[in-house]
């Protein structure tokens, strides 16, 4: 028979994986809800027109100087439609998978980084303890990108965003694996690779993500005190410098076919579409990223407005001082984008500040915010103020 002590410790380790099990389900059944309700919009229809052509021309027309994206979501919603057909249900659906799977692929992000940074200790209490909260913080990044208002929008939508959403996290999980692990470490970095390439064919400020992870990976091998973190095993840490160091060139020989046409997009765009970045979009746009979209819930009150951004830095700045390791890479995925995608409304005739296009950094806000929720000592404290952004977000 067996014992109350295991039959508890069983049911322990499968909470998780049940509570993550209803997250998920919850994120599907918002994503489904209303899919074919709205007829396509231009951008949609733009990309039912690309994916029916032969791939030549699919690639011929996507490299065009007036087109913006690159060919990868084309191609797969070609081989889509072709087993699914093309209805508005059928292609949206091709949104929706990737947008649940982002969830999924967020959960075991957030416990490699718990395991990849955790402190040495022999004190079993002290792991456990760390291996709880580390699964706290899964369970609430999944359960905030579940409900987040924007990625629910860009789910029903027959565009790419939710598969470059799916990549970006993807991307960070093998690469935190890749530098932290000490068994499949070629594995891991062989999968950063392909995954870090399909992301930046499938939309062109994935490149901004891949800067942000490459910021980091510079840091953790050759920043201060790398020698000491990675010498664990003899050699491990050349190693590593090797493996990051090829890792990149390969990234750069698989992008660099398609680097000149995103630089011949980009010049094109920014003389044939002009909308200058106003000051308050700073503020409104990442707030609509966070509460609602700009096409479906507007804030449109600079004071509210600025009052989520003055939250978001105080994030940043928590997870600088308190997150450690995992706060940094959380930090810099999102930060980096948000300010890359700033600069280059700054200095181009295009602004391209917009709510839809801060998905890809809005992914590490939120993974910042349960990561800083996680470390709050008390789990009552945690729960009471993990409820604030989650009912806030139902409501929007």
């Amino acid at each position: 028979m067996v014992s109350d002590a295991t039959r508890a410790s069983t049911i322990t380790r499968l909470t998780p994986w049940i509570l993550l099990s209803g997250i998920v389900l919850v994120g599907l059944v918002l994503r489904l809800n209303g899919i074919s309700e709205r007829s396509l919009w231009l951008d949609e229809a733009l990309s039912w027109k690309l994916q029916s052509f032969p791939l030549s021309l699919m690639f011929q027309r996507t490299g065009e100087p007036t087109t913006t994206h690159p060919p990868l979501y084309f191609v797969i919603l070609h081989a889509w439609t072709g087993l699914f057909g093309d209805s508005v249900t059928s292609m949206r659906g091709l949104s929706v998978l990737p947008g649940v799977l982002t969830i999924l692929a967020m959960f075991l992000l957030i416990q490699s980084l718990g395991r990849g940074f955790s402190p040495i200790s022999g004190d079993k209490g002290s792991e456990e303890s760390e291996t709880g909260t580390t699964t706290a913080a899964a369970l609430l990044a999944c359960l905030f990108l579940a409900v987040s208002n924007l990625h629910i929008y860009l789910s029903q939508q027959v565009r790419g965003y939710t598969l470059a959403g799916f990549l970006v996290v993807l991307s960070s999980l093998f690469l935190i694996r890749a530098i932290t692990n000490r068994h499949h470490v070629t594995r891991d970095w062989i999968g950063y690779v392909i995954s870090a390439i399909a992301l930046c064919y499938t939309h062109n400020l994935g490149l901004f993500t891949v800067a942000a992870q490459q910021t980091f990976v510079v840091l953790f091998l050759w920043g201060p005190g790398s020698k000491r973190r990675l010498a664990v095993t003899p050699g491990f840490l050349k190693k590593q410098r090797i493996a990051s160091g090829i890792a990149l060139a390969v990234f750069v020989i698989g992008y660099l076919p398609w680097l000149t046409r995103t630089l011949g997009q980009s010049k094109k765009l920014q003389t044939s579409w002009q909308r200058p970045l106003q000051f308050d979009d700073l503020a409104i746009e990442i707030g609509e990223a966070i509460m609602g979209t700009s096409v479906q819930v507007p804030i449109g009150v600079p004071p509210e407005a600025w009052g989520v951004l003055t939250g978001l830095i105080v994030v940043w700045g928590l997870l600088l001082w308190l997150g450690r390791w995992p706060g940094l890479f959380l930090f810099l995925l999102g930060a980096i984008p948000t300010g890359l995608i700033y600069i280059y409304s700054v200095y181009s005739q295009r602004s391209i500040f917009d709510a839809r296009y801060l998905m890809f950094a809005q992914i590490g806000w939120l993974a910042g915010i349960a990561w800083l929720f996680s470390l709050i000592p008390y789990r009552g404290e945690r729960i009471v103020l993990a409820m604030i952004p989650i009912v806030w977000a139902i409501f929007w």
